[in-house]
């Protein structure tokens, strides 16, 4: 017990847990456990003692077997067998996959759902829910898993790797040559390992995309408008994610720093080292979950290569992360229908401190 260096005390038995490992997690904030009762619970890892954040009821009527989050969502399955898509800030279940069989394993990718039961390994789009390949293997599926470069592994007595890229481009380009049968709106095509069945309909997807559009509304008409902005950041506080728009409003007073030129000499390698501490290091306080060459490229400058575009390559994948995962139930909340003030909120970390020392406000 010597080496312990921190103990969760639970309500009720642990049967599985889960955290943020998205594909380009290197910082985990949160830890997910599964409980025997159903319920889940969400931990706060972020912090110098682990605390309960909030707990849901009742998610599934039996034991959890499998528990994951990206971003604004998480993923849960249980011995019930469902799996449920459940949003961070709301905390409530967005959507509810009804498994034919007990489910052993899942594994998620960042457009897929993975699922496995005896013999059948099935993937289900992440937005609409709709199975869109199934496929029969000789042996029972005990565990799976998937790796940063979208390779799948299935274990069964022996162990397979699926390359998912390849297997939609095979279906694809049966439905495109006109190879295989066509039958309303599933492919079916025989492959060597089995079945794949490819279903062409994203209704969900679609729609919350045209509903997103109808009210006007995404990522640069948030950011361009101080009260939506404002509100924007309260509801990435709720779902845990305002480091990436704190990282948006520091490399814009970044930029407008680098246009004041040599009068402001000699600082600016000094800025970009405090940008780096503060959001691309992985021990920074604000860190972002970026993919790992970026974060190794910014984190290796010296204080004389920063420029001016420095930033750009990492501002344009946080902005699509944000566009991505959470415009849409930003557009849902309470945040965008009560508007309250039109004061800018501003995140209260060290590197907007440094900035507004040195003259910008």
């Amino acid at each position: 017990t010597s080496n312990l260096a921190s103990q969760i005390r639970t309500r009720s038995p642990v049967t599985c847990i889960g955290t943020d490992e998205g594909v380009h997690a290197t910082t985990v904030k949160y830890l997910l456990s599964g409980h025997k009762n159903g319920n889940i619970d969400v931990w706060n890892l972020f912090s110098d003692k682990v605390t309960l954040l909030f707990s849901i009821m009742s998610a599934h009527k039996s034991r959890i077997t499998y528990l994951a989050a990206r971003s604004a969502t998480f993923f849960s399955a249980g011995e019930d067998n469902l799996v449920r898509i459940w949003d961070f800030s709301m905390k409530t279940c967005e959507a509810t996959i009804l498994h034919t069989g007990k489910i052993s394993s899942v594994a998620v990718d960042n457009d897929l759902i993975f699922t496995a039961s005896d013999q059948f390994l099935r993937a289900y789009d992440r937005c609409s829910c709709v199975k869109v390949f199934e496929i029969e293997l000789p042996d029972k599926i005990s565990a799976m898993y998937i790796d940063s470069r979208r390779q799948l592994y299935t274990v069964e007595i022996n162990i397979r790797k699926w390359n998912l890229e390849a297997i939609i481009d095979t279906v694809k380009l049966q439905k495109n040559t006109g190879v295989g049968r066509l039958n309303g709106s599933t492919m079916q095509l025989q492959m060597p390992n089995g079945k794949i069945e490819f279903d062409r309909l994203k209704e969900k997807k679609r729609r919350q995309k045209k509903q997103a559009e109808a009210k006007n509304l995404n990522i640069q008409t948030i950011l361009n408008d101080p009260k939506a902005r404002s509100n924007f950041m309260g509801f990435l506080k709720e779902a845990y994610a305002d480091e990436n728009l704190s990282f948006w409003i520091a490399v814009q007073r970044y930029t407008e720093f680098c246009s004041h030129g040599n009068s402001k000499a000699g600082a600016l390698g000094q800025l970009g080292k405090e940008i780096v501490e503060e959001f691309i290091s992985v021990n920074g306080p604000n860190a972002l979950n970026i993919d790992s060459g970026l974060r190794n490229k910014l984190v290796s400058l010296d204080a004389d290569e920063f420029s001016k575009d420095s930033f750009k390559e990492t501002e344009i994948e946080v902005l699509k992360l944000l566009d991505r995962n959470f415009v849409y139930r930003f557009s849902r909340s309470q945040y965008n229908e009560d508007i309250r003030s039109s004061q800018e909120v501003k995140p209260k970390n060290r590197l907007l401190r440094v900035v507004s020392n040195m003259g910008l406000q």
